[in-house]
């Protein structure tokens, strides 16, 4: 299954939910996890629902040089506030959120290649770009994640 370490060692990080170190981040180890399920949830609901014949590959040298280092800084891009939440936590909650999650991420390889979502900054992805960036973005918040436990 597409991003199977990275949801693993984010499900590895449950049992310090509640660590947060503002040197770090704003936010607790159970928000970057939260958020990056959000973020994977959403984006595979924009593949499922997007309209191939839409689909037209643009040239964005930003896309091009951050998926091909794989790598992006931290704090230069807001994130939708459709993916941010602002509520307490529940355990039981981002149990379920995986198990959604991996249900959608197991349906990506059936989807038609030309699906796609729209990044703010990136454009379209398609399908073939989607894991790519979801890998980048899961490390980017895992990442940060180490950096509050240390």
């Amino acid at each position: 299954m597409v991003l199977q370490k990275e949801l693993d060692t984010l499900e590895s990080h449950m049992d310090k939910m509640d660590i947060l170190n503002t040197k770090v981040s704003k936010r607790e180890v159970a928000w970057h996890i939260d958020h990056s399920l959000r973020v994977i949830n959403g984006i595979c609901n924009a593949l499922t629902h997007s309209d191939p014949a839409e689909y037209e590959s643009r040239f964005n040298l930003s896309k091009m040089f951050f998926l091909g280092i794989g790598w992006f800084p931290r704090g230069k891009v807001r994130a939708p506030k459709a993916i941010m939440n602002h509520d307490s936590i529940d355990r039981d909650e981002l149990i379920a959120l995986f198990t959604k999650v991996k249900s959608k991420l197991s349906n990506i390889a059936s989807l038609p290649v030309d699906t796609f979502f729209v990044h703010p900054v990136f454009g379209k992805l398609n399908r073939a770009e989607t894991p790519k960036f979801l890998r980048m973005h899961t490390n980017h918040h895992l990442k940060i994640i180490r950096d509050i436990l240390k």
